[in-house]
């Protein structure tokens, strides 16, 4: 797996994502690999695997939480550590796996004083966190039966996924680093979602809508690596004993308050008629509500030491900022994955009288 991250030998990610992949598609496949591929295929898990669990000691997404690239490498590690505990290495598999849970339950720790159900990185990282978030935590309790269905937070995150969407269901409110809508799915986290929390078919509505509506040319279309590798997932998350249905509220324009993330929204998620207007201001601390207090406010201090423990390098200097999507058609629009200016995100700034 090396080759496959030589463009950037400084970051676990990529390897992440491969080893991921590698893995799940070896536990698919296993009954139809030779002795001789199973043997080699395990050793390229447990390699990377162990490559991984040696760097998460002294790499930032060992100790930053709430960021991306937590659990997306903790995803990647646990993957390998069920794989090699199915196959009999257990001492390998037990230290993998107790490192991962030390560092996603303290995650979910700290998401519980997130009230809003929001990420502080945006929708289109938030899509990168929960692709492997919510795999974790279909696994531990799959083979661990640690349950977080009932997590306060997952409970109120369909609203961070419903309330930012743009008319027309194509784009979503571009907040901190972004494309024009997710990174990773949506529908696999929304299906997730109705099935283990919320079981009222909003979650399959909404999946259905953005499929119905995708972008098939030019901007706002999927990469093909980031569309893809979330089917799985969707399918194995289905319930299609929930028939889709639209939040009681659908087709009413709303204003919703985040209050950790400090932004407000208004005509989200409508159909793209005329008088379907979209809008939207920010106004909060620096990484939300929560995590900003417990800094300030030294909380969980036996294990966060400050900012250290955090990664608000997806943030935009956008205090102020508003966006405008007049009939649904954007308009006043936020910068985007383009430089950190705060004149590029359309803040309304004040000089001294």
């Amino acid at each position: 797996m090396d080759l496959l991250v030589k463009d950037a030998p400084w970051d676990e990610v990529p390897l992440a994502h491969s080893l991921v992949g590698f893995a799940t598609a070896y536990d698919f496949l296993y009954n139809y690999l030779s002795k001789t591929q199973q043997e080699t295929f395990l050793e390229v898990i447990a390699n990377a695997s162990g490559y991984m669990y040696e760097t998460s000691y002294r790499r930032g997404w060992g100790f930053q939480y709430l960021h991306n690239h937590q659990p997306t490498n903790c995803m990647a590690l646990l993957t390998g550590s069920l794989i090699l505990m199915n196959q009999g290495y257990l001492q390998e598999a037990y230290l993998w796996t107790k490192q991962v849970l030390s560092i996603m339950e303290k995650s979910l720790v700290l998401l519980r004083e997130v009230t809003d159900g929001s990420l502080y990185e945006g929708v289109a990282y938030g899509s990168y966190t929960t692709r492997s978030l919510f795999q974790y935590m279909f696994l531990v309790q799959r083979h661990f039966d640690i349950n977080h269905f009932g997590h306060p937070w997952l409970k109120q995150h369909f609203a961070f996924m419903y309330r930012t969407i743009l008319p027309g269901f194509q784009r979503t409110v571009a907040i901190a680093d972004s494309n024009y809508n997710w990174f990773y799915g949506p529908e696999s986290q929304l299906v997730f979602l109705d099935k283990f929390v919320m079981r009222n078919g909003s979650g399959n509505w909404l999946a259905d809508q953005i499929r119905r509506n995708r972008v098939v040319e030019g901007p706002g279309t999927p990469s093909k690596g980031q569309r893809w590798c979330t089917l799985h997932t969707e399918f194995l998350w289905y319930d299609a004993s929930l028939k889709p249905v639209p939040p009681p509220d659908f087709g009413t324009p709303t204003l919703h308050y985040f209050e950790d993330w400090g932004v407000v929204t208004y005509g989200s998620a409508l159909p793209a008629e005329i008088n379907r207007s979209f809008l939207s201001f920010k106004s909060g601390k620096l990484g939300g509500r929560a995590i900003y207090d417990i800094v300030h406010r030294n909380k969980y201090k036996d294990w966060i030491k400050g900012w250290r423990n955090f990664n608000a390098g997806h943030e935009h200097p956008d205090q102020n900022s508003f966006t405008f999507a007049p009939n649904g058609v954007p308009f006043i629009t936020e910068a985007l994955y383009g430089p950190k200016y705060t004149y590029f995100n359309n803040v309304l700034m004040f000089s001294p009288a």
